[in-house]
């Protein structure tokens, strides 16, 4: 038996490949507003030939382009903050990091541990009861809290309504080791 499959080029399966493995997409803007996330094959004065979402490989001259944005979706604040040794500069790029990437909870996380570690409590204290971060994967990082802001009693409080049956191994791990503490 033959089977006939549609001619698809590989360009193709390689752009669809790093949207799906969180390979860099590069981001191109014009005058009008409007963006396209591509991924970059070649630049130099006078152009940019790029790979678009449909396999296509295109190339726009520079004086059509408003700005050009490469790797828009990686988070090169956080990995500044990891690469950093001055708790305070790791401060300024995790606070970069979230202001930029505000829907992820990686750089929230690193964020909150170091002030917790550095005694920064009331900073660590705004972003544990800010709205936004209502997740209950910060569950262990608001016990740490209450435990430093010398609030055992509410710390163990809080500690027994948390369910363990919904939670990732690493997390409820985390909450078995804080409830130890009590």
């Amino acid at each position: 038996m033959i089977f006939v499959l549609r001619s698809v080029p590989v360009r193709f399966f390689i752009f669809a490949a790093s949207l799906s493995f969180g390979y860099s997409i590069d981001r191109i803007s014009f005058d009008n507003g409007t963006s396209i996330e591509v991924q970059v094959l070649e630049q130099n004065k006078s152009f940019v030939r790029y790979l678009d979402s449909n396999g296509k490989t295109n190339t726009l001259y520079k004086n059509e382009i408003k700005k050009l944005e490469l790797g828009a979706n990686l988070d090169k604040f956080y990995d500044a903050a990891m690469e950093e040794t001055d708790p305070d500069a790791k401060i300024n790029y995790l606070v970069k990091s979230t202001q930029r990437f505000p829907n992820e909870r990686y750089n929230f996380t690193a964020l909150i541990e170091l002030y917790l570690s550095r005694g920064k409590l009331p900073q660590a204290g705004a972003l544990l009861t800010n709205a936004a971060l209502s997740n209950p994967a910060f569950d262990p990082l608001y016990t740490l809290y209450l435990f430093r802001t010398g609030e055992p009693a509410k710390a163990a409080a809080f500690l027994s309504t948390l369910a363990l049956s919904n939670r990732n191994p690493k997390e409820a791990s985390e909450i078995e080791i804080l409830r130890s503490w009590v």
